[in-house]
């Protein structure tokens, strides 16, 4: 992609904005539109800020997680780094959960230990380092492939959960985590991802 294959998308873009703005409006024309602009998204500006990032972070040894918030009607854009909270152990040295935390623990493959103040922020630490590990299109595609599911949708999705009885809970990138479950469910839920993803890690309830 790029930056005049951009601008043209930008330019097609407020095109289909400004005849659907001089047109009666209507559910399908909005819905047209929307998916004009998701097309955008997906198609012209995320690939461009990708091959963008990538040319400048090739040299870094750690994954990380970004999230940019792009509001509506040209507001200021807030781009900052999502710091996923792993505690390192030594090897070979047993590992004892800090005092105030309850819930989850979950002992990675290489001995690293996520475990958080409660069950339901260890599990969302996890899937945000499998995201890191995986990216989150294999992610999202797991929860679709392997039915992770809870209230009848992706355990992971792009967008708020829907379901009335959801708590849906931001973990970047436009991505939320359902975590109406109680913690053997989550335990339950963190296991599926595991097998989904090959991930072979241990979750251990506290």
């Amino acid at each position: 992609m790029t930056e005049n294959e951009l601008q043209q998308a930008y330019e097609e873009l407020k095109n289909s904005y400004n005849y659907h703005d001089h047109r009666p409006q209507t559910r399908q024309g909005q819905e047209m539109l929307k998916q004009d602009e998701e097309r955008f998204i997906d198609e012209a500006l995320l690939p461009y800020i990708k091959q963008i990032v990538e040319n400048f972070t090739n040299v870094l040894r750690n994954p990380i997680t970004l999230r940019l918030t792009i509001p509506s009607n040209a507001g200021s854009i807030k781009a900052e780094r999502i710091t996923t909270k792993v505690q390192i152990s030594p090897k070979n040295t047993p590992t004892f959960p800090r005092r105030d935390a309850s819930g989850l623990k979950i002992v990675l493959p290489d001995g690293k230990i996520i475990q958080e103040q409660s069950a339901t922020d260890s599990m969302c630490t996890a899937i945000q380092y499998a995201i890191s590990i995986f990216g989150i299109n294999t992610v999202l595609d797991s929860m679709e492939k392997f039915s992770i599911i809870c209230d009848g949708e992706p355990l992971l999705k792009k967008g708020p959960h829907t379901h009335p009885s959801s708590n849906s809970k931001p973990i970047g990138n436009n991505c939320f985590v359902n975590v109406h479950m109680n913690t053997k469910t989550k335990k339950d839920k963190l296991e599926q991802i595991s097998k989904a993803l090959g991930i072979h890690w241990n979750i251990i309830t506290i």
